[in-house]
């Protein structure tokens, strides 16, 4: 297996070269990982010194110890499993990793996965996710739902790095097997911060749409319900403007390429898209699953202006307005799935992570009653199945990161954090 290139590892976070000094002495792989960060911050000429030194450190290891570094141990634990259905994972395979299929990563998750689980997937050449027992709880309760009621809201919160998109991402490619319709949200803050283009309405004045948010959601989400959409037709008139209308008992996918060909009306499209959805619900072939990543952003702060300079309000931008309205546990034959988030909280310290102080209180309000499911860091299973799968991958290519002293400062930089121990592994 080839070693993974230098420049396909992602720069570990400065904030943590802060500590070098508080140490003990014997920790040598942080210290060297302390080393090759300040490396990358020295001119040329700093650079061929440091180097130098580098040299004559390293080669002052005694043999035999190099020797035991490089040596490859027996693994401590069984990281794999060959079952690849979410449906029939259970308790016996928590802790290991599967592999997705690169179909379903083309019409599942065409934009569903966290950015850095992308650029790990692009390294590796594969798709792994580990099986935790937040998803198989999660799993466990969509299985047992009784889709007649009105829709059960579930609500994925945790500490920062903890794994909560990709417990969602495990429920969502469970719901996806199982041939439900899947309305998948990665990131709600997209739609209020990350806006090339911003247009005043024209079915409303006074609200916004974000045509190049919407064209590029519809896409979406035509590859991953493309078979279903071809049953479904509308139940209502629509005028978008005065040549172009969609007429009931058109083809829901008309409707779609309508707003795909035309990105003035993509906005409205999603909003006639939400409601032919939430009307035809109880009567669809397949459940609905609606799954919103941080979606406490529907209750947040926009960095968005209008042309006067004013602040755009979260309720006047029509995504958003239009999403909203899907949080409602008004329709049935279908679950609604969402995380919490830091990012761009309003109502608490950069500590705090339960739904009620992300929420705020018209967001918790809003979504009272909801089933909480929480997500805590690695357990020591779930560490050392993910230590022996980076090993396996040549992820950790550090001399001393085999060695069980290697092993003992990795748990202790990351506290068995599954993004922070990612991060710091990047740069080993």
């Amino acid at each position: 297996m080839q070693r993974v290139p230098t420049t396909a590892k992602m720069a570990a976070p400065r904030a943590y070269t802060a500590t070098l000094s508080r140490l003990p002495a014997g920790m040598a792989l942080f210290k060297s990982l302390h080393v090759r960060l300040r490396a990358d911050q020295l001119s040329p000429l700093s650079r061929l010194l440091h180097a130098g030194a580098r040299a004559s450190c390293a080669s002052a290891a005694p043999e035999a110890e190099f020797t035991a570094a490089v040596t490859a141990q027996e693994p401590r634990a069984i990281f794999r499993t060959a079952q690849a259905d979410p449906a029939l994972h259970s308790e016996s395979h928590a802790g290991r990793f599967y592999t997705i299929s690169p179909s379903d990563i083309a019409t599942v998750f065409p934009h569903g996965l966290p950015r850095r689980f992308y650029q790990q997937m692009h390294t590796f050449n594969e798709a792994s996710l580990m099986v935790r027992p937040p998803a198989l709880e999660l799993i466990a309760l969509l299985k047992g739902s009784d889709l007649s009621l009105p829709v059960v809201r579930y609500v994925i919160y945790g500490k920062k790095g903890t794994g909560k998109s990709m417990t969602l991402c495990h429920a969502v490619h469970y719901c996806a097997s199982q041939g439900w319709m899947v309305l998948h949200v990665p990131d709600a803050h997209q739609w209020l911060k990350d806006v090339r283009q911003l247009m005043p309405s024209a079915y409303r004045p006074g609200r916004v749409d974000t045509p190049m948010q919407a064209v590029s959601w519809l896409g979406h989400f035509r590859t991953t319900n493309e078979r279903l959409l071809k049953q479904m037709t509308t139940r209502n008139s629509y005028t978008w403007s005065k040549r172009e209308s969609t007429e009931q008992g058109k083809p829901l996918l008309e409707m779609i390429e309508l707003g795909l060909l035309r990105p003035k009306v993509a906005s409205d499209v999603v909003g006639a898209l939400f409601k032919e959805l939430k009307q035809q619900s109880a009567t669809m072939a397949q459940p609905l699953l609606v799954a919103v990543d941080s979606v406490n952003a529907l209750w947040g702060r926009t960095s968005l202006r209008n042309e006067d300079r004013s602040v755009v309000n979260v309720e006047d931008i029509t995504l958003l307005r239009n999403l909203k309205k899907f949080v409602l546990n008004d329709w049935s034959n279908g679950a609604m799935v969402s995380t919490v988030t830091q990012t761009g909280s309003l109502y608490t310290n950069r500590l705090s992570y339960f739904p009620q102080e992300l929420l705020g209180k018209d967001g918790f309000d809003l979504l009272d009653p909801f089933v909480p499911v929480q997500v805590n860091d690695y357990s020591e299973l779930e560490f050392e199945s993910c230590y022996q799968y980076y090993l396996e991958r040549k992820w950790l290519q550090h001399e001393k990161s085999r060695t069980e002293e290697g092993r003992q400062e990795l748990i202790f930089l990351s506290n068995k954090n599954p993004s922070l121990f990612e991060r710091l592994s990047a740069f080993l």
